[in-house]
């Protein structure tokens, strides 16, 4: 829900604040440090990911900006990111076996993203529908773009 004065979602706020405010005190900061830094590493890649897939599939869309050496480097961007991912979680089953850890950082940092995404999609749903109907959105991009394209 959103807060009726301030519109921002203060539930969540306080459920994040509650959450962050927990792991501080109990002194496992380094374990919010590795799922943060793990879980943004995730969305990086998955944004390259993305820019990759949205480039191949529709080369006649506008470019907004241009990204420098484009496919290498976001190639080259996109395997350092899964080799980093893939060798963060390698080294926390490792510390996790050895009983360095209590638990696996990266693993448990994707598993309260999972959550709160299914948490999210309870709680907001027909949100989105509302906001379409209220602002007169189209959802279609694929629409939006071809009339950039025809603009041109």
């Amino acid at each position: 829900r959103l807060h009726s004065k301030f519109q921002s979602p203060h539930n969540a706020l306080r459920l994040h604040g509650l959450w962050t405010s927990l792991l501080i005190l109990t002194g496992t900061f380094e374990l919010l440090a590795d799922m943060f830094v793990f879980v943004t590493w995730a969305a990086y890649a998955l944004g390259a990911i993305g820019i990759l897939i949205w480039r191949y599939r529709h080369p006649e869309w506008i470019r907004p900006y241009k990204i420098w050496g484009h496919p290498i480097t976001t190639l080259l961007f996109v395997t350092f990111s899964l080799f980093y991912l893939g060798a963060t979680v390698y080294n926390d089953v490792q510390q996790f076996n050895q009983g360095i850890q209590p638990v696996i950082n990266s693993l448990f940092g994707v598993l309260i993203c999972l959550l709160g995404l299914s948490w999210m999609k309870i709680s907001m749903k027909g949100f989105y529908q509302e906001i379409v109907i209220h602002l007169n959105i189209t959802p279609s991009l694929k629409e939006r773009n071809r009339k950039l394209t025809l603009q041109s």
